[in-house]
């Protein structure tokens, strides 16, 4: 999940005036933030409001129903940025996210992959609309996956 990390790295991009690189930074914390906490939500008690300050949690839920939330977040970040002149400023995640019962177990032991025997193939296909990780260095761990 986010940590302060991205809000580390959007710095540094804004104090290079990379304004538009810090934004999709932020917004791709938030939306990976937002897609965890839904996943969360299935089998842990958590809520946005727990997770996410005013501005975001407004849009994260949507998550829940719809494919383009980062994209709305992404569109809201530049909306303030541009009506406050600063990014960081955003309500996105709140400051004690990570202490939260629910994020502070999906850090700590939930995040690991495979940490239970896996049964059955897994596929990962990531396109080239994927900004987090270049499709010339992604992999396919299934030779020949089913076709549907």
């Amino acid at each position: 999940m986010a940590t302060s990390g991205g809000t580390q790295l959007a710095s540094l991009l804004l104090a290079a005036n990379q304004v538009e690189s810090a934004i999709g930074i932020l917004a791709q914390q938030i939306t990976f933030s937002a897609y965890v906490t839904a996943g969360l939500k299935q089998t842990i008690s958590v809520d946005y409001s727990d997770v996410f300050d005013t501005q975001a949690a407004q849009i994260v839920p949507l998550v829940e129903t719809r494919c383009d939330v980062g994209n709305l977040i992404g569109a809201d970040l530049v909306k303030h940025t541009k009506s406050t002149g600063n990014s960081l400023s955003y309500q996105g995640l709140k400051a004690n996210f990570a202490s939260v019962p629910a994020i502070s177990t999906f850090l700590s032991t939930l995040s690991e992959p495979a940490t239970v025997k896996l049964n059955q193939p897994v596929m990962i296909i990531q396109g080239d609309a994927d900004i987090a990780k270049s499709p010339t260095s992604a992999t396919i761990d299934q030779p020949n996956p089913p076709m549907s």
